[in-house]
């Protein structure tokens, strides 16, 4: 009799547990909802898109009522994939890793932003790359791939940033308003990403040359002629900082970055998580489309994004962070690829 009473006891606990936790859930949902029904901010953007669709004379492709994008006419042969996907990863990256950085100092929060929105931004785009490739050669992705984070992080601690600071000369963005901090992230993007690529071909040629690939978790040996980063004499420091590597070295980034690219792997191209930045960041998406797709067309967005965003009080500075970080990555990512 005792035993049954537990085992009646451990059922009806069991149930309690998964009704509360599924309130919890539609509680969040709920909540959510109302906000973005009540948000101004995702008004002001709404209003900004439709204009954009009635101006280019498109159809809208995105529905904010089950925060739905559909992007039928963009594939991963096709460049716009790749700087979706970048912002996708950042915004993911961005956000986790400013959440992780402040349990470590009061700074911690933008070194984790900006080290998470880089390493998650730039494997989304090897990994479009690779992935295409590999639908190329009829070849799955190889095991060449940089898919562990402290392997990223050790990859771009060999650049100096002088090279950050050349890539930034010749890019020539200045027409894009977001903050200096954020875009450059998106300027260490295509460093790394460069490194990237650069890397996995050196790799495969090792691989069809009869030599072992380097491991997954194996450090990587540093390059001939690089230097230290010269991180105290430039805006990238924040990236070598102690606050940034502690967040790469957590257990939860680490494992919240290997879902990320087993996510970019199946195919998620673009932010799908459900929360106010998904909301604003699938805007931004639309929009960017709306107007054409190309590298200016997403500045000139991202400047009237950032003009809202920056100063809602209806976004939590974790929020803006990412979003920020997403939309300087996105343009330029797009500026990158345009070029290949």
């Amino acid at each position: 009799m005792k035993r049954e009473c537990l085992a009646i006891f451990a059922l009806v606990a069991c149930l309690l547990f998964t009704c509360c936790s599924m309130n919890e859930r539609f509680t969040t949902t709920s909540t959510l909802q109302e906000n973005i029904e009540s948000s101004l901010l995702i008004r002001d953007l709404e209003c900004f898109n439709a204009e954009l669709a009635v101006k280019q004379n498109l159809p809208r492709i995105y529905d904010v009522n089950s925060n739905t994008l559909t992007l039928s006419g963009v594939t991963r042969v096709n460049w716009r994939a790749f700087w979706m996907a970048d912002a996708g990863g950042a915004v993911e990256g961005g956000k986790c890793g400013a959440r992780f950085g402040s349990a470590f100092s009061p700074s911690g929060m933008i070194a984790g932003a900006v080290i998470g929105g880089l390493l998650c931004g730039a494997i989304s785009s090897a990994l479009e790359e690779w992935i295409e490739k590999g639908i190329e050669d009829g070849e799955p992705v190889s095991g060449f791939d940089i898919c562990d984070a402290g392997q990223a992080f050790d990859l771009f601690c060999e650049i100096p940033s002088s090279e950050l600071t050349t890539v930034e000369n010749e890019i020539k963005m200045s027409s894009l308003l977001i903050d200096s901090t954020f875009q450059a992230v998106g300027i260490a993007h295509n460093v790394l990403l460069d490194r990237m690529l650069e890397e996995a071909v050196e790799e495969e040629v090792e691989e069809d040359n009869g030599i072992s690939l380097t491991g997954l978790d194996d450090p990587i040996e540093e390059r001939e002629g690089d230097s230290e980063p010269d991180i105290a004499l430039s805006k990238y420091g924040v990236f070598y900082s102690e606050e940034a590597a502690q967040v790469v070295a957590s257990e939860d980034y680490r494992a919240n970055y290997s879902l990320h690219v087993t996510k970019r792997l199946n195919s998620q191209m673009v932010n799908d998580d459900n929360s106010m930045t998904s909301y604003v960041m699938n805007l931004f998406y639309e929009a960017s489309m709306l107007n054409g797709g190309d590298s200016d067309d997403i500045i000139t967005v991202a400047n009237y994004y950032y003009s809202l965003v920056k100063d809602s009080p209806e976004l939590s500075d974790e929020d803006k962070y990412a979003v920020c970080i997403g939309m300087a990555v996105a343009s330029y990512s797009a500026k990158y690829w345009e070029t290949k």
